[in-house]
């Protein structure tokens, strides 16, 4: 069923819930001069627990300086429920901050029960506060994950007593990276190139599910497919810039940057639209109601218009972005399950993979209709156009392979066999090799073109999904 919902957006300021569901968090405007306050997002991690599934009430959140007086980061309540926050890290709060210098995390509880009970387990305290030194810098956001682990209390009968080691966000590569959305472990991978391995994790959100990069300001654009959050980050620092909560948004499944218009284009599946938001603020500009279930999108800079592809009836939805009021320009007809897309310049043609059929779909963009087809197999999923090369690569979900195509000759010169069902693609632009997810086991194919194979192996976070590069 289309799900068709108005949206609304404004900076965040918010609060979620964790009981067997994640309440939406609460959204608020942003006021003049609010580039000079700070956030703090902060998220909770069951790790493990020695009573059984709880629901940890808590009343509130603070930070306390070293004379005593303390900022709220979250004081509406919230619950840290063991079924709902062992298996995804959980987003407490997104909170506006006074910055400065901030010794000790303070917790205050209202009461921990039994999971689906209301007898409370007898607790010594009340209030727990943690000794660590954090900097919450002005118009920057402060990432702070607590790991919770529920301990039996040995001095009171039946009691029960918080464990928390906090994880705190420190910046630490530079150079050439290839960032990494792992979707179950809730944070970003980050791998320096000539090291060969992850160097970094950076927590974020509760399943990060897409990426996209902007070069030219130096921004990673990050999309929480489970909670409708997209984050900024600071690829010089690897800091968190900015959160914004998209309300009414199911599903943000993909991330296109808009450079030249200071733009992103966001891809929402459940609610059948795209947002375009301003890249400098994260403020929704404008949305535009496609088809069915849209899952990818690009941006032509020579005919000023953003391709969107619609999985369920096999639609390709163009949208005129030229005009104050961006609306869908024409509909064209692919194949079954479209999935991926990639435009090559030099033809001036669109390619997109389609699940559901054995074809490449090859697009005239100046025409807007299909050009030809190329015969690739079942099951091709992501793909990427090396503008280099002038090569295609696909990543097939049937035969477990990454294969090559020649898209001017409609050949297909070569397959590369894979150990686990590959994902998302990326092509290093720099170095000329090709970065392949492997959700599966949790790790990260390089694969060399020129030599035909799989040079290195890279271990991620779990359930890896997009990926993006810092030049």
């Amino acid at each position: 069923m289309i799900r068709r919902l108005m949206l609304f957006i404004a900076l965040v300021a918010l609060s979620c819930a964790g009981q067997s569901q994640v309440r939406a968090p609460k959204v608020s405007h942003q006021q003049p001069g609010m580039d000079r306050i700070a956030q703090v997002v902060l998220y909770a991690k069951v790790d493990d627990s020695e009573v059984g599934d709880f629901d940890w009430k808590v009343r509130k959140v603070a930070l306390s300086r070293s004379d005593g007086t303390q900022a709220s980061i979250l004081d509406s309540g919230t619950s840290i429920t063991s079924s709902e926050f062992s298996r995804y890290q959980g987003l407490l709060t997104v909170s506006d901050f006074p910055p400065g210098k901030y010794d000790a995390l303070t917790i205050f509880t209202e009461k921990i029960v039994k999971e689906g009970s209301s007898v409370a387990f007898p607790m010594n305290t009340a209030v727990l506060t943690l000794d660590h030194h954090f900097d919450v810098i002005a118009g920057k956001a402060k990432t702070i994950t607590m790991h919770v682990s529920m301990k039996k209390d040995p001095e009171v009968s039946g009691g029960v007593r918080p464990v928390i080691r906090i994880e705190d966000e420190n910046p630490l590569p530079t150079g050439e990276l290839i960032y990494v959305a792992n979707e179950i472990s809730s944070n970003l991978s980050i791998i320096d190139k000539k090291v060969g391995h992850v160097v970094y994790n950076v927590f974020v959100g509760t399943t990060p599910y897409a990426l996209s990069a902007d070069h030219r300001r130096n921004r990673l654009y990050i999309a929480d497919r489970k909670e409708g959050v997209i984050y900024e980050l600071d690829m010089n620092t690897q800091h968190l810039v900015r959160a914004t909560q998209l309300d009414y948004v199911d599903e943000p499944v993909h991330i296109e940057p808009i450079p030249s218009k200071d733009l992103i284009v966001v891809v929402n599946y459940g609610t059948d639209t795209i947002h375009l938001i301003d890249a400098f603020s994260l403020q929704v500009t404008s949305t535009v109601e496609v088809g069915d279930g849209p899952l990818y999108a690009v941006y032509s800079a020579a005919n000023d218009r953003v391709f969107v592809l619609n999985e369920h009836f096999g639609t390709l939805s163009v949208v005129d972005v030229s005009s104050e009021e961006p609306a869908i320009d024409t509909t064209l007809t692919v194949e079954m399950q479209p999935v991926s897309m990639a435009i090559d310049d030099n033809k001036d043609w669109l390619y997109i993979t389609n699940s559901g059929s054995t074809d490449l779909t090859v697009i005239n963009i100046e025409k807007l209709g299909v050009e030809k087809t190329i015969t690739i197999g079942m099951g091709a999923s992501d793909m990427v156009f090396d503008p280099f090369g002038r090569r295609i690569y696909v990543s097939m979900r049937t035969s477990k392979q990454v294969i090559c195509i020649d898209p001017y000759t409609d050949v297909v010169l070569y397959a590369i066999d894979l150990e686990s069902t590959p994902g998302h693609l990326l092509f290093d632009s720099v170095d000329k090799r090709l970065y392949v997810t492997l959700p599966e086991l949790n790790g990260v194919a390089v694969i060399d073109p020129m030599k035909r194979n799989m040079e290195d192996w890279i271990e991620t976070g779990y359930r890896p999904q997009a990926l993006a590069e810092r030049f």
